[in-house]
């Protein structure tokens, strides 16, 4: 299990730009196109009457202006544990929502 601070550094070096946020509150003032994150809850799978795997659970959400805009490879190919889970619009941008196990 990697920490979130080891999860930033991957994301920032994956995105190409500072523009990643974790948690960030309503004040912030975001620039697009960004990675929105934040912890979601811990993974446990038992084995043996014991944690045998513990991976913590993010939602990271890739903000977006382009429509034709797809950063699905370079999450599957930098992450082992991670799905998309849907796109929507809001406000004329464009959200990619993924669920990433780190």
């Amino acid at each position: 299990m990697g920490t979130r601070i080891q999860l930033h550094e991957k994301l920032l070096a994956l995105f190409g730009s500072n523009h990643v946020y974790f948690q960030p509150p309503p004040t912030i003032k975001m620039v697009y196109p960004a990675i929105v994150y934040k912890f979601d809850g811990i993974y446990e799978k038992p084995a043996n009457n014991k944690k045998y795997v513990t991976e913590n659970r993010y939602i990271v959400t890739f903000i977006h202006k382009d429509p034709d805009t797809n950063y699905s490879d370079d999450m599957y190919g930098s992450f082992s544990m991670c799905s998309f889970d849907r796109r929507f619009v809001s406000d004329n941008l464009y959200h990619d929502v993924y669920t990433l196990y780190y």
